[in-house]
This record gives C-alpha cells, sequence and structure tokens, in this order.
C-alpha cells in the first residue's frame, strides 16, 4: 500500500441485496441467476476479500481467496464511484480458483482509483454469490457517534481534548477496517473572535478493525483562545460517512475570578489530571469501602499514578462497584460500552521468564517486522537488493605507478589522477574482504572520493578497469605491479570529471560512474568467493596535458580514504519481500504469504551473539505455523534458515524446510565436520496439503550425542507426530552460522523459496532453554491472534454489601486478541496495553439508595486443545491516553457518588500526584477546593493553607509549609505527591471562618483547581472533578 490507506468493509450477501444505484450490472438475466443458483454445489461455496488496496501506480490491487470445499469461479467484478451517477465499470474475470487458492485482483482488473474518492465493488461468482465491500468508505450505515471535550469549559489560551467514542451498530456483521475519524471546527458564534489551533490528533490516526458491538476512541487536541463565555463547536464524523453520521461536542472559555465558579476547567503542563463525564465510570484501585476489598467504580479521575495498577486477571477475578447513593440513580435506555486496557503475556505459563530470543508474531505490515523481544538490531527487512561498502583499509591498499617506468608508490598522502605534474599515472585500489557471494546480481558500483587539493577546470579524462582475478593480490613495489595484471574486459570511463573546488569534500563531483559492468565480471569468475578482495585501476584516457584531480589517500586520513559502494541483489534475481495479509493466519491473525519464486525475509544485520539471532553452541529451539499454498515440487523449501561460510551443504548451517517431492518437514543442522556431523530429524508423512501446522524443531544441549526433536501439530489441536533424531558424537556442537538468517529461503537468498504462509516465528539461542514435550504442546495450543484469551464479563445489580440482585449483562467466555507486550518485562509500558471494547443496548435502569452496580471479569481456563495466555488489565492510570479501563453508561440523572467522604471536623486533604514531566509549586492565588450543589443552590469552598505539612494543625504550625499571599508552596517533584490541606469549606471562603457558613451535610460535586507553576517557567491551572462526594458532620 503506497501513499495512503483505505478503509475496507466486507460484506457478504445475496444477489437481491444489491444497492439501486448497482442495479444497473449489465442487465443481468434474473432467469440465468436463479438457475445457477439451483445448481449451486450442496458442499456450500464461501470466498473472501483477505485484502485491498492502491498500488504505486494508483491501481486496485487485493487478494480473493477461496475459503470453501468447491472450485470457485469469479464471474465478474462491478465498481461504482459513490456519489458520482452512471459510474459503474463492469470487469469480466471468469477464472476458477480451487479451494484455499488466491486470485490477484492486479493480474485482471485494470482500475484506476484515487485515494479522495469511495467505492463500492460487488464482486458476483458463477452461482450467482455476491460479495460487497467499500474502499476508502464506510458503507450507508449511520455508527453511534459521542463527542465530548475535557474540559468543557475553560480559560483562554489553554488546551482541551476533544474525544469522539464510535460504535459500530451495523446489522451486517460487517468488520470495518481502517476506520478514520474527521474532525470540523466552528467558531462563528464568538464574540468578537475565538480560535481554536490544533496541537496533535487524531490519536489514533485510525482503527484497524471495528467489529459489530465494538467501540473505537480518537481524541484531538486543541488550544483556545476567546474572550468569556464564548463557545467554540468540534464536529466529528467519519472519513467517507454518511452525511449526516455526525456527533457534535462545544468547549466554553471562562474567565477565573473566583473560587466559586465552581464549573471551571483548566489545564496545565505540570500536572496532568483530566475531569471526566458523570457518564464514565472508571475504574479506581483504591480498595476501601468496597464489599469484600474489591476495587472502587465512580466518576473521577484516574488517581494512582502514572503506572496505575496492573491486574493479573489470570490469578484475580476483580469486581469493581459504585458506592451507594442517598437517592435512586435513574439510567436511561442505551448502549453500555465497557473498555479494557489489556496486555497478553508473550508465553503459555510454562515457558514465561524462559528468554525467548526472537518472537515475530507478524500482526502489522511493517517494512521491518519487528522482533517483539525488544531487541531492533534483531528486526527483519524484506530481500531484495544487498548493500555493501568498504574503505581502503591499508596504506599498502592504494598506490600510484609512473606509466612510463612502472614505479611504485604506496605512501603517498594522495591519489593523483591523471598526471602528477607531467607526469603520467596510474592508480591501483584494492578492496579487501569485498563479502558479495559469488554470481550475484550487481545493481550499481561506484567508488567514492574525497578531495585533497583544490582544482578546477582544464579537461580530466580517465579509464576504469578492474584486475580480471579470483582474489586480487597485494600491490607490492615490484615495478608495472599494477598495468601488468590482466584487465577485465569491461571498463568504464570518467571523462570531463567536474571541478573539484571544495577541500576536503566527498559528493557527486567526487564520485565514479556506476562500474557495476566491472564488478559482475569479476564476481561470476569460477574461482570467486564471498570475502575475497577487488583491484580497480583508473588510468589516463586523453587528458588535457599536467591536469589532474587529487583525492586522499589512506595515508591522508583513513575515514577520507577511497570508499567501494556496491548495491546487488542474489543470483536467481532480485529477492522482494512476502505479501502481507491481516486475516490469513491460523487464528485469522496478520501473516505473510510468500511466492515460492523470489519472496523471503532476512534479518537486518548480521548473526550476532549480543542480538541473540545467531546460531552456535547448543541448545537451540524455532517454533512457527506455516501453510503450503501447493504441494513441494522438485526443489526444497525453507521456512527458516541460518548457513555459515562454504558451499552447503558442505558448510555451517540450521534449517527447517519441506523436502523435495515427498513434502515432509526436515529439521537439520550440520558442524561442517564431516557427513556424521548431520544431524536430522524428519517426519513420516507429508505436510504440503494446504493446511495450518505448527512446529517446533529443538536442538537440546550436546552432551554426548547431538540429538534433535521435532514435535507437529495440527490447527485444530490435535498432535500430528513427534520426531527424534541423532548421530554419534561429535566431538563439537556449534553451527558457526554467519551473515543473516531467512525466512522463507535459503542463506544465499538465491533458492529454496517457500510457497505459502508462515506466522508467529518464535526462536531461543542463548538463553539455554530446551523445549520439553509438554512446553511443545502449550505453546501449539496458543492462539495469538483473534482469540489468545477468553473472558467472561458480568455487570450486575448488588445490595450494599455485594450480593448480586439482579443481572443487566452477561458476555460468556467472549474471545480476547493478543496483545503484544513486546519484550515489556516491567508491565508499565502503556504502549503496549491494547483496548478492548464491548457495547450491550439495555433498557432504563435504575439503581436504588441501598444498592450497586457491580462490574466483575471471569478468567476462562485452557482446555486440552487451547491454552489460555495470561493477561493484564491496566487501571486508574493517570498519562494512559486516551483513557484508562472504564464502563461507560448513559448519562444518569445524577452522578454516582465518588468514594470521597469529608468529615468537616478535619482540615480537607487532597493529594495530588504529579506525573511530570516538569517539578511544579502551587500558588495560593488560584488554588480551592469547590464543591457544588447538585440542585444548583448554592456552592461552597476552601483556601489552600498548606503543602506537606507535618505538623497536626495544618494551617498553622510550621510556616515553612505554609502557603499564602506571599508564599508559595515548596517544590513537588515528578513523582511525588503533594498533600494539600485547605482552611474550612464556606460559601465565603476565607483564612480564618469570620463571614462565612459552613458546608451542611450532604452530598456535592467536588473540584480542586491547582494554580502554579512549572520549573521551566510556565504557568498552569488544572482542574481535578472528584466526582459526587459526601460531606458529614
Amino acid at each position: 500500500m503506497v501513499g495512503t490507506v483505505f478503509l475496507v468493509a466486507v460484506v457478504v450477501s445475496s444477489l437481491s441485496y444489491v444497492t439501486y444505484s448497482m442495479n444497473v450490472m449489465g442487465n443481468l438475466s434474473e432467469s440465468l441467476i436463479t438457475e445457477e443458483k439451483r445448481q449451486k454445489d450442496k458442499q456450500g461455496e464461501e470466498f473472501e476479500i483477505t485484502s485491498v488496496n492502491m498500488n504505486s501506480a494508483n491501481k486496485l490491487d487485493g487478494v480473493v481467496t477461496n475459503t470453501g470445499q468447491v472450485p470457485l469461479e469469479i464471474k465478474s467484478l462491478w465498481i461504482e464511484e459513490v456519489g458520482t451517477p452512471n459510474s459503474v465499470k463492469k470487469f469480466d474475470i471468469g477464472t476458477t480458483i480451487a479451494p484455499g487458492d488466491q486470485l490477484n485482483l492486479i493480474n485482471n482488473v485494470d482500475f484506476d482509483m484515487s485515494v479522495t474518492k469511495g467505492y463500492a465493488l460487488k464482486m458476483i461468482s458463477g452461482r450467482g454469490d455476491v460479495q460487497t465491500f467499500y474502499v476508502n468508505y464506510v458503507g450507508s450505515n449511520s455508527f453511534y457517534l459521542n463527542s465530548y471535550t475535557i474540559p468543557k469549559t475553560i480559560s483562554t489560551e489553554f488546551d482541551t481534548t476533544v474525544i469522539m467514542t464510535v460504535i459500530n451498530n451495523s446489522t451486517n456483521n460487517a468488520p470495518i477496517l481502517n476506520l478514520t475519524p474527521v474532525i470540523a471546527v466552528d467558531v462563528s458564534t464568538c464574540t468578537p473572535s475565538c480560535t481554536a489551533t490544533y496541537v496533535s490528533g487524531p490519536t489514533p490516526s485510525s482503527y484497524p478493525s471495528l467489529r459489530q458491538g465494538e467501540t473505537a476512541t480518537f481524541s484531538w487536541v486543541y488550544t483556545v483562545t476567546g474572550d468569556d463565555a464564548n463557545q467554540i463547536t468540534f464536529t466529528t464524523s467519519l472519513l467517507n460517512g454518511v452525511a449526516a453520521n455526525q456527533a457534535a461536542a462545544t468547549v466554553e472559555v471562562r474567565d477565573v475570578v473566583s473560587a466559586t465558579e465552581s464549573g471551571t476547567a483548566l489545564t496545565s503542563t505540570g500536572l496532568q489530571s483530566n475531569s471526566i463525564d458523570s457518564s464514565i465510570l472508571l475504574f479506581h484501585a483504591e480498595t476501601d469501602r468496597t464489599p469484600s476489598t474489591s476495587y472502587q467504580m465512580f466518576s473521577a479521575t484516574a488517581d494512582a499514578g502514572a503506572n496505575g495498577l496492573k491486574i493479573d486477571l489470570d490469578t484475580t477475578t476483580p469486581n469493581f462497584f459504585t458506592y451507594n447513593a442517598s437517592n435512586p440513580i435513574n439510567i436511561p435506555a442505551g448502549s453500555w460500552t465497557a473498555s479494557h486496557r489489556f496486555q497478553s503475556e508473550a508465553m503459555p505459563t510454562s515457558l514465561k521468564g524462559e528468554g525467548e530470543d526472537m518472537i515475530f508474531h507478524f500482526n502489522a505490515n511493517e517494512v521491518n517486522p519487528d522482533n517483539s523481544e525488544g531487541t531492533a538490531n534483531a528486526d527483519l527487512e524484506g530481500c531484495g537488493a544487498n548493500t555493501f561498502t568498504q574503505r581502503i583499509l591499508a596504506g599498502t591498499d592504494d598506490a600510484e605507478e609512473v606509466v612510463s617506468n612502472g614505479a611504485i608508490d604506496r605512501t603517498g598522502s594522495d591519489l593523483e589522477m591523471a598526471y602528477d605534474g607531467s607526469t603520467i599515472q596510474m592508480v591501483g585500489l584494492r578492496f579487501t574482504g569485498v563479502t558479495i557471494p559469488q554470481g550475484s546480481i550487481i545493481q550499481s558500483v561506484y567508488i567514492q572520493f574525497t578531495t585533497d587539493e583544490s582544482q578546477t577546470g582544464n579537461t580530466v579524462n580517465v579509464r576504469i578497469h578492474g584486475e580480471a582475478s579470483d582474489d586480487a593480490a597485494a600491490i607490492s613495489t615490484t615495478a608495472f605491479d599494477i598495468s601488468g595484471r590482466t584487465n577485465t574486459a569491461a571498463s568504464v570511463t570518467w571523462s570531463a570529471i567536474s571541478s573539484w573546488s571544495t577541500v576536503p569534500e566527498s559528493g557527486a563531483n567526487q564520485k565514479t560512474p556506476d562500474i557495476k559492468t566491472i564488478v559482475q565480471e569479476i564476481v561470476n569468475r569460477g574461482g570467486w568467493t564471498s570475502g575475497n578482495d577487488i583491484l580497480i585501476k583508473i588510468e589516463n584516457n586523453g587528458s588535457t596535458a599536467s591536469t589532474r584531480r587529487t583525492a586522499e589517500s589512506f595515508e591522508g586520513g583513513s575515514t577520507l580514504a577511497p570508499e567501494l559502494q556496491i548495491i546487488y541483489s542474489p543470483s536467481s534475481g532480485y529477492g522482494e519481500p512476502p505479501t502481507y495479509d491481516s486475516t490469513a493466519g491460523p487464528h485469522t491473525s496478520g501473516t505473510y504469504r510468500f511466492d515460492g519464486v523470489n519472496d523471503c525475509f532476512r534479518s537486518m544485520n548480521i548473526l550476532s551473539s549480543s542480538d541473540s539471532n545467531d546460531i552456535a553452541t547448543s541448545p537451540d529451539d524455532t517454533t512457527l505455523w506455516f501453510k503450503t499454498f501447493t504441494t513441494v515440487g522438485a526443489t526444497e523449501q525453507r521456512l527458516v534458515s541460518w548457513e555459515g561460510s562454504g558451499t552447503c551443504p558442505s558448510c555451517d548451517y540450521y534449517k527447517i524446510a519441506l523436502e523435495a517431492t515427498t513434502g515432509k518437514v526436515v529439521f537439520e543442522y550440520n558442524m561442517d565436520l564431516g557427513v556424521s556431523d548431520t544431524v536430522t530429524c524428519k517426519s513420516t508423512s507429508r505436510y504440503d496439503d494446504g493446511q495450518w501446522y505448527h512446529l517446533v524443531a529443538v536442538r537440546p544441549e550436546h552432551a554426548t550425542n547431538d540429538t534433535c526433536n521435532l514435535y507437529i501439530t495440527r490447527l485444530d489441536g490435535t498432535d500430528a507426530e513427534t520426531i527424534s533424531g541423532g548421530s554419534g558424537d561429535t566431538g563439537s556442537s556449534s553451527v558457526d552460522a554467519d551473515g543473516r538468517w531467512y525466512i522463507g529461503s535459503n542463506g544465499a537468498e538465491n533458492g529454496n523459496f517457500f510457497n505459502g504462509w508462515i506466522d508467529d516465528v518464535i526462536h531461543w539461542g542463548d538463553t539455554g532453554e530446551v523445549l520439553d514435550t509438554t512446553e511443545a504442546d502449550d505453546l501449539s495450543h496458543v492462539n495469538y491472534g483473534s482469540g489468545s484469551h477468553r473472558l467472561s464479563f458480568y455487570t450486575d445489580i448488588s445490595d450494599q454489601d455485594g450480593v448480586n440482585l439482579s443481572n443487566l449483562v452477561s458476555v460468556i467466555n467472549a474471545t480476547i486478541p493478543f496483545y503484544d507486550p513486546k519484550g515489556d518485562t516491567t508491565d508499565n509500558l502503556d504502549s503496549t496495553y491494547g483496548t478492548y471494547n464491548y457495547t450491550s443496548a439495555l433498557g432504563a435502569v435504575t439503581i436504588s439508595a441501598t444498592q450497586r452496580l457491580n462490574y466483575t471479569i471471569s478468567y476462562v481456563p485452557s482446555t486440552s486443545t487451547w491454552k489460555n495466555l495470561e493477561l493484564d488489565m491496566k487501571i486508574d492510570d493517570q498519562d494512559m491516553t486516551p483513557t484508562t479501563s472504564l464502563l461507560q453508561v448513559p448519562t444518569p440523572n445524577e452522578p454516582f457518588p465518588s468514594y470521597w467522604v469529608y468529615d468537616k471536623s478535619n482540615k480537607l486533604l487532597v493529594p495530588i500526584y504529579n506525573i511530570g514531566p516538569y517539578g511544579s509549586w502551587f500558588v495560593y492565588q488560584g488554588t480551592r477546593a469547590v464543591f457544588d450543589s447538585p440542585t444548583g443552590t448554592t456552592s461552597y469552598a476552601a483556601i489552600i493553607c498548606s503543602v506537606n505539612m507535618t505538623s497536626a494543625d495544618y494551617c498553622t504550625s510550621s510556616t515553612s509549609f505554609i502557603v499564602s499571599e506571599h508564599r508559595d508552596s515548596i517544590f513537588i517533584p515528578v513523582g511525588a505527591v503533594a498533600n494539600v490541606y485547605f482552611y474550612e469549606v464556606q460559601d465565603r471562603p476565607d483564612a480564618n471562618n469570620s463571614g462565612g457558613n459552613l458546608i451542611p451535610a450532604g452530598e456535592y460535586d467536588m473540584y480542586v483547581f491547582i494554580d502554579g507553576y512549572d520549573e521551566t517557567g510556565a504557568k498552569f491551572l488544572r482542574q481535578l472533578e472528584m466526582g459526587r462526594v459526601r460531606v458529614q458532620d
């Protein structure tokens, strides 16, 4: 996919549901379709569009897969440009696909596309089945959209966050792929004017997949300016969605004039905390005043610090309870959405902590597939062109020869081409250790020089040859040792060399023309071996007398010496990356399709023990899923391959392959000490039948014999076979593989290409792990796709003691996808926590004053053929975006009370956590605690008196901690908790209770406003919404 991302939705329907706009499809004969349907094979016909995109030439591309049990004829494809009348085009295809095979649209449909337009497509089979899908378009469905701003009211020149939620409430069961949000800003009602300046978003930029009933959340940040009472409207929608399918939210600009303006919401660069809507019941880490030490659930800001709380769902069944209200709470009919932040364990419990070195799940289409263990040096890249660069490495490897007498100078500080004064010279350059495999295809070769002397004008012409040698010998001082060597047949002229006016300069003017024909001739020689040396000659070719271009030599500076730059490909042709498919994996997961011609992956870097991607001493373990496209022919097909130097099979190697002709799985490694040093495990059955298989190849630690084990399992979890093999004592158990390792090809990237799909490649190398039968069995039963976990969710009404009275929602054995921890050993890396949402539609619900809402998550244990990975959930995380775990209900008639209880006989204490990024100070002028009456009749507030006071009299003791008009707070470092104390809460707040009325007992909506500045000098105002709190005498 180049330059853009397309939205693809797939819907399977019968032909009778073709939309009106598509009824112009070629006047299809209804009688013909009816007859074809009567003849439909009783076994059933199924097919799906597994990928659709636009290629680099803006042409429609994609893959159609026959997922049924009978041959499938793709008869035609109809394409309509959405919103353009009479734009329907028909493409006759008439191609039959065998079960499990695929059809590439690019080879059958020539259709130009535009990234700004949406398209509706219908594909019709020979039996009349129709599949409808959309490109860059969401179809005719209206989705449930909701938008709100945080904060809702704000001071000028501060930030607000716009949050948009999307629920796929369609009835056609179609997943929406790459869902993309759109936002519009309206400032037209402002007087005299206001602005909303874009800061960031949307976050995320798109949702990869949104299934029916799931929820997506997007957020934007804007900086708002304006006068008091100005309102700005943000309207959110979906790219190419239904025109009227929108949701709007407003933010109001307010001036802060006193603490009693409890509706004011402000932003901060130092302290991070957001107010939340009363419909959002956040899962909190606190357990006090809940039944049976369960967790709190209420509408208040996350307050458990930067890492929140991690709950191990495999060992804990968490319950989240609301607090008892004084009055019944009525929740109107509507959608209830539970949103969870999950992180999966990388390995089944039996292998947890065993130190796997590389994991490639292929869950995303990446240029460089990511090693999930976090070692970027062990990432992959697509096969294709290789780059080799090498400078002159020794003073004796660059030299000048006087043409008239053959005298050799190997010690000069520069290289003069083609005259030194009036003396004509030849330059020789010997590049050592050129690791280009014999027979490689050379795409380009240049020599990059660096200017040693400034020279302009005149005409300098030279001719470049190579030495026609398998391995160029060192340059000696023997006369004519450069010119006397046999030239390659190929040569390249470098005429009218541009001026070299800048010293030092190493650019286009100092680079030779492409000399690939010379190097190609050398590496094609029968005696050439990777790692040999190449000598290049540069001689005069008609230059103006006494003219030259002078370059640095090795003696002039090793980092300025001439550099050989080669780009090459394997001898079989240009390798290239395999094709990504987001759903074709063994568990409807992402996978790569290898074409059997030249597709493969290779390690980005040369094998290294420090990167743990090498094969050396035992033990080693490699596991993967594979599925063939066709039966294996006369050539072995490699699944993975490590190879050492030399010509294999007389080399060190470690491979897993499908044997030629037989299709049997072969796991084999060799220490290159003789035939007896080859260790082989081979299956008795063939596995090239187009089905998914999981294999585990084990090279046990060497003791007296080198052995191997091979475990093969079917997709349904049943064992296919277990094989053991070995050899006599070799005296060595080191496989000295070098270079790179490969997926889907041999170690030279020039053959043994695999034809099929590969997924979930995992390797243990230097960790000393040896997988046993139980561990291999557990690993084969893990689902790294859409069903890694199973959980049951319950929403109940309980009494005040937590005894459930009635069930509102039960979601039993829900399948949860894999959320890759990416090597996170702390379980605190927010970016590795995925979002899992589900939505339920309920009628009106009433929670009485003596009742609670109880939300429960229950972990489903493993079965004999499916292994449930351990799963963590993050709650109450202050800096997790766009939000931490929560339950969202339709907005109730009044908020659920928080667990905050203020005993007004004591000083009010509000702990505030500074999550950064800067340390901060609080100031007296704007820091207040506000209690707003739910009836709106009056409000109460309190003035800050101290921060982190150590004395029991929090507002009158040690002046070191008092905050006043003339004294700011003590410094609050990042990661520290500030215990903020306030004077008495009154309707007219002051420091001595001289003229106001104390707050009466009851329930209030509580807000805390923090005024301060950070250590960069930036001022901030921050609102913390505490939710509905209870004040008691």
